[in-house]
């Protein structure tokens, strides 16, 4: 998740910029949030990305998925394939 806050800071337009998968930084913040107390960082995050972008919120990924929906999936891990990098991140 660090590495997506590092990035949009650097560069808000990436806020915009979908995946191979058609999803946004806002999908995999959502599949990363975690409702654990010692994680308020995510839920920060998620609203920076949606103050950035909000109509974010209103985008279908190539799997007809909005990030509300990632929110409720298993979190069991979540591949992100930004610039060739991949990012996995575990909720347990």
């Amino acid at each position: 998740m660090e590495t997506f806050r590092r990035l949009i800071e650097a560069y808000p337009q990436a806020a915009k910029e979908k995946d191979a998968q058609g999803r946004l930084p806002l999908h995999y913040a959502c599949g990363g949030v975690s409702y654990r107390a010692d994680r308020p960082d995510n839920h920060d995050f998620v609203g920076e990305l949606l103050k950035i972008y909000p109509e974010a919120a209103k985008i279908l990924d190539k799997q007809k998925n909005l990030p509300l929906h990632y929110l409720f999936m298993p979190k069991h891990s979540v591949r992100c394939d930004y610039s060739g990098h991949e990012m996995y991140w575990f909720d347990g």
